[in-house]
């Protein structure tokens, strides 16, 4: 039965395939047949290529060992090689499964990051190179191997499955150098080590390192040196790290110095022996005794060759012999000196210049001086001369075989006392002197630097007057008789120098050689702007393309696009200037009835703006062309722009000498792949790479920025620092200063420290434990630092601490008078955006104020002396706390401001966590503002303005450490530190302090009479305390035992001003005037407080160290002091 079915259905399979032909129109059956026919021979065809692919294709790629140079060649087999394996025979594959294999510890993810491809992905050979191409720029393989399996393929739906396995050969790459054996000059010596980290190791390179340093060190005196190295090898990373042991041992002396004389021409051997033992007197003490040094030798060798030079032997040969004794560490030095042709040069006559100017001016000839003619030589000394003003000067030049004589003859110098210009007619004549001609007129002679200079500022005057064609035709010389001068009173003629300044007042004095210069000016036509035009550039084709379809269109849209561009330019940057005076045409400015003068200057401004603005755009090649038409007095300006195509940013590859984690760095670059290309977005992103502090150097840049692509990838090099940082800090503090001690009491020691460990975590995060002492205060602190939270770049600062302040302790004193504890911890968050920078600081604080151990007697009254609440004493007050702070800097110099301006604002709210303390609760607010301005070159401006308030019912219940201080290097330079007034006054009868302390009786008489300074309540009642209050009865007991300390204020106000002017080279000097009043609900003007002062700046690399002297211009009371001085580091603001 089974059988009879299965025969059945063949039958009416059969019957039903006829029936097609049967039943059908033949013309589709034959097309239908032909289908078939076509679908048979295509699937045999594919058959037949599927037979033809390999199952496994093995690509190898072999690295050379420098990559810095052109690898084009390289990628030309690479990419051969990928067409001939599987993937250039399927075009587009998909990847089932992506695998990798490595000889060294690499960052995988950093290798997708590279790849940019992964499992499931669809890829192309175009993918694959790029993707070879960026591992190649990682220069961390010597060797790749590409192995591709196929797993399946389909043409029908063209969906082709490869397996697709890396396999990398990592190279050596030198991460460090570390130098020891010397204490000073580690760094310079580690420069003589060429390879930086991330350089694929190479030891031919290390071996002429060390051979450098070797020699440097015997230059330098240490012959009995020995340089050794040791080469680490990291095989898990494969890192190459080397150790420089240099073992210096004694430098050696010169101990003897000779000169020996050999003349190759001259016969007369008595003159070749003296001048032998005048060298050997001149110069063999400047170098016996002295530690050997190659710099040394040099440098007296190139004196030797001067004097010898003067002597007449411009061609001499200097052959150094040593002779070292290695046991005594001692150097023998003998110059031979051969000497060849002599010619000296004798001037006479000879007042203005000396021989030896005149000298050096013939010695710009070298070693052929003696070979140039006697009256070329003299016609660059009359030169000279005339350059001075010296217009009569003659030179009588004598030749013969032994030299040159001149005989200078130089007459008067010419003075020019006025200027006259001729053919000016569109600028006022006297206006252009003054202009042009006030630095020529200013000195008291002639000078052609100076003319010249002058001639330049003219031409330049009419250039940005729109007289393109101006010329100076002439200028000629016109002597003045000296009555004339005197009787025109020299102002009338234009002149701006002073007759008595430099001839004093004796007018009727016979002054000879006076002259008018009288310079001719040929101004032309003014020429006007008639438009400015902006157009793409057309370049010559030599084959027409001929574009269509989808092609077309968006070549349409992007000249569309192109010209809307143009028409916003010239509507921005320096075309904004012309706003009122145009009218805007197609892509043009066009100047009808409004005539605006052209300005050669604004050709080189609009140039650059329009670079700028096109690569500010992405089109890195932007190509700027001029074109001038001028028709009569009209001048069109036409800008060729030919913007070429928007370059976007590539993949960033970064190169280290050690492993970094990719997603720390990644994230901080402000930009991605396909982005359009801005210079100011890798600026930033290296500005955040370094504000990370876990790097010694980063460098960010584009790979081989010459070559023109529209996708340019970046090498970004990092070199990590060491994890580990001990930082140290040693200084002097001066206190106590006083009316009869203006050097003050003493210094106080400074010392502080640091301890970091970097990247603990590999969150680019830090861990630093901080503290300072000295005797005024001892701080201590633990943070832990993150630069991100979740996915924001927010820092984030987990911080404990511990803080002691002796202060703000009282007048003229050697120890401070209480003590203030500030224990606590905190969060803070800092946001920095282009010109903003935000933090927000909170946590828990601990803050308490007592006297000091040992003089609890007197805590009562140092309270109210201060104006503290005696209650709060020895008190540990808990604070929940909050601060806000916003910053905005635009100084252009953090260390040295020249321009630009500082804002500083915060408010701070503390809150005590214990109901019994809830009175002391305040709002602390602080404003800041300051502004430098460069007046000219060589002298800065800067003011700065401060004011602040603490918002809180009584002032009693304020802590001191909270309250705001006037006084010392960095505020009212007239007073130390802090002690501006209001100032409180509390009597030691327990003798607890010394007598420089205390008032004298006349300084408590001025107390007692004015008591400006002083809140006067407070300090009658005092003054008038019986024995309870005071230890003393009203007869006086307490007198001499008076003490002055610091109250502080709740509200502040300050300015400080100063010019700040440059003196020589590293020295600066500064004036100031300083300002400001401390005051509790009132403002009294008994508080106000000023300082006029001067200081001297010595500026280094890391900021100025400044000295200061602070002046009162009224004191109140007798026991002030008219000055003080401060010797600090940085600028007081």
């Amino acid at each position: 039965m089974a059988k009879f079915c299965y025969k059945f259905k063949y039958f009416i399979f059969i019957f039903i395939f006829f029936s097609q032909f049967i039943f059908t129109d033949n013309s589709k059956n034959i097309g239908k047949n032909i289908n078939a026919k076509n679908c048979v021979i295509k699937n045999r065809a594919e058959k037949s290529i599927a037979k033809k692919i390999n199952k496994t294709s093995s690509i190898e790629i072999n690295i050379p060992g420098d990559i810095s140079g052109d690898i084009s060649g390289d990628m030309g087999s690479v990419e051969n090689k990928i067409q001939e394996s599987i993937l250039g025979q399927l075009g587009e594959v998909f990847v089932d499964n992506l695998t990798y294999d490595f000889d060294l510890s690499f960052n995988k993810k950093e290798l997708l990051y590279l790849l940019g491809f992964s499992t499931g992905d669809k890829i192309n050979s175009k993918r694959l190179l790029y993707a070879v191409n960026s591992l190649i720029k990682k220069n961390r393989f010597e060797k790749i191997v590409i192995t591709i399996d196929l797993v399946s393929t389909s043409f029908e739906d063209k969906k082709n499955h490869v397996n697709i396995n890396f396999s990398f050969v990592g190279c050596w790459i030198f991460s460090k150098v570390k130098v020891s054996g010397v204490w000073v000059g580690k760094a310079d010596y580690g420069r003589y080590y060429t390879m930086e980290p991330g350089d694929a190791f190479n030891l031919e390179s290390h071996d002429h390192a060390i051979n450098k340093l070797k020699n440097l060190l015997k230059t330098q005196g240490y012959f009995n040196s020995n340089v050794s190295s040791k080469i680490n090898y990291d095989k898990k990373a494969k890192l190459v790290s080397v150790d420089i042991f240099l073992d210096r041992k004694s430098k050696f002396d010169i101990r003897d110095v000779s000169f020996f004389l050999n003349s190759a021409s001259d016969k007369k051997i008595e003159k070749i022996n003296k001048l032998e033992v005048k060298i050997n007197k001149l110069f063999r003490d400047k170098l016996v005794k002295n530690q050997y040094s190659k710099v040394l030798i040099e440098r007296e060798a190139g004196q030797l060759k001067k004097y010898l030079a003067t002597k007449g032997f411009f061609q001499v040969d200097i052959e150094l012999i040593e002779s070292i004794n290695y046991v005594e560490n001692k150097v023998d030095l003998k110059f031979v000196l051969t000497l060849y042709s002599k010619k000296e040069f004798a001037f006479y006559g000879n007042n203005f210049f000396s021989s030896k100017n005149l000298l050096d001016k013939v010695l710009i000839y070298g070693k052929s001086a003696w070979l140039v003619p006697g009256s070329i030589l003299s016609s660059e000394i009359i030169k000279e001369y005339r350059d001075k003003g010296f217009w009569s000067v003659s030179i009588d030049v004598k030749e013969d075989s032994s030299g040159y004589l001149f005989n200078i003859k130089e007459g008067a110098r010419a003075c020019v006392c006025c200027v006259e210009l001729v053919g000016v007619s569109n600028f006022d004549s006297k206006f252009l002197i003054k202009k042009c001609f006030s630095n020529f007129l200013g000195v008291k002679y002639f000078e052609q630097e100076f003319l010249d200079k002058s001639l330049d500022d003219i031409i330049n005057s009419y250039l940005s007057a729109g007289f393109w064609d101006v010329k100076i035709l002439k200028h000629d010389f016109e002597k003045q008789e000296p009555k004339t001068i005197i009787k025109s009173g020299l102002k009338e003629i234009g002149i701006v120098k002073e007759f008595n300044k430099f001839f004093g007042r004796d007018k009727s004095k016979d002054i000879q050689n006076f002259y008018k210069i009288i310079i001719t000016i040929d101004e032309g036509e003014k020429s006007f702007l008639k438009d400015i035009n902006i157009k793409k550039a057309v370049k010559n084709i030599e084959k027409t393309v001929v574009l269509s379809g989808s092609e077309d269109i968006a070549s349409c849209i992007e000249e569309d696009a192109l010209c809307k561009s143009f028409e916003s330019i010239l509507q921005s940057g320096p075309f904004k200037k012309f706003n009122s005076k145009y009218n805007i045409g197609s892509n043009s400015l066009i100047f009808d009835s409004n005539k605006v003068a052209f300005d050669v200057g604004i050709l080189e401004e609009q140039k650059n703006w329009l670079l700028k603005y096109f690569k500010d755009k992405g089109n890195l090649y932007v190509e700027v062309g001029l074109n001038l038409e001028r028709d009569g007095q009209n001048i069109s300006i036409t800008w060729e722009i030919n913007p070429g195509k928007i370059v976007t940013f590539g993949r960033t590859i970064i190169l280290s000498g050690k492993a970094v984690e990719t997603d720390y760095v990644m994230r901080e670059l402000l930009y991605k792949e396909g982005d359009i290309w801005d210079n100011n977005k890798i600026k930033a992103s290296v500005s955040r790479l370094r504000s990370l502090g876990i790097f010694d150097s980063v460098h960010l840049y584009p790979y081989k920025a010459s070559e023109k692509e529209d996708q340019k990838d970046l090498l970004l090099k990092l070199n990590p620092t060491d994890p580990y940082e001990i930082r140290a800090r040693v200084g002097l503090e001066r206190y106590g200063i006083s009316k009869s001690n203006m050097l003050g009491q003493g210094f106080t020691y400074k010392l502080g420290g640091a301890f970091l460990l970097k990247n603990p975590f590999k969150k680019a995060d830090q861990f630093m434990v901080d503290f300072d002492v000295s005797l005024l205060y001892r701080n201590a602190s633990l943070s832990y630092i993150v630069p991100w939270v979740l996915d924001n770049r927010v820092k984030t600062t987990f911080k404990t601490y511990a803080n002691r302040y002796e202060q703000p302790g009282f007048m003229s004193s050697k120890t401070s008078l209480y003590q203030a504890k500030q224990d606590g911890f905190l969060v803070g968050f800092n946001k920095i955006y282009k010109k903003l920078d935000f933090a927000l600081n909170t946590g828990l604080e601990w803050l308490e104020t007592s006297v000091k151990t040992g003089r609890e007697d007197l805590a009562i009254k140092v309270a109210r002396a201060i104006n503290f609440d005696s209650c709060l004493l020895g008190k540990k007050i808990p604070y929940l706390w909050l601060e806000p702070i916003f910053l905005i800097n635009t100084v252009d110099d953090k260390i040295n401001p020249r321009s630009g301006s500082f804002t500083l604002f915060s408010l701070k709210g503390m809150l005590p966590t214990e109901r019994k303390y809830i009175d002391s609760f305040f709002v602390k607010f602080m404003f800041e503002q300051s502004i430098f301005h460069a007046i000219s070159p060589r002298l800065i401006g800067a003011v700065r303005f401060r004011c602040g308030h603490i918002f809180h019912k009584d002032f009693k219940d304020i802590t001191p450490i909270e309250r705001f201080y006037l006084g010392g290097a960095h505020s009212i330079r007239s007073y130390e530190k802090d002690m501006c007034p209001p100032w409180g006054i509390f009597c030691d009868n327990t003798k607890s302090f010394s007598d420089s302390v205390r008032l004298t009786e006349s300084e408590l008489k001025s107390v007692k009479k004015n008591k400006i300074g002083f809140v006067k309540s407070k300090v009658n009642k005092i003054l008038s305390q019986d024995k309870d209050y005071t230890g003393v009865t009203k007869s006086g007991n307490c007198q001499n035992q008076w003490v002055i300390a610091p109250q502080g204020g709740r509200s502040t106000i300050s300015a400080n001003l100063e010019l700040r002017f440059d003196v020589y080279k590293s020295m600066s000097g500064v004036v100031f005037q300083d300002m400001g009043t401390l005051f509790d609900d009132k403002f009294s003007r008994s508080n106000f407080s000023q300082a006029t002062g001067v200081g001297a700046r010595f500026n280094t690399a890391v900021g100025p160290i400044r000295f200061d002297v602070g002046y009162k211009w009224k004191i109140r009371n007798e026991f002030e002091s008219k000055w003080a001085w401060f010797l600090a580091f940085g600028n007081a603001f």
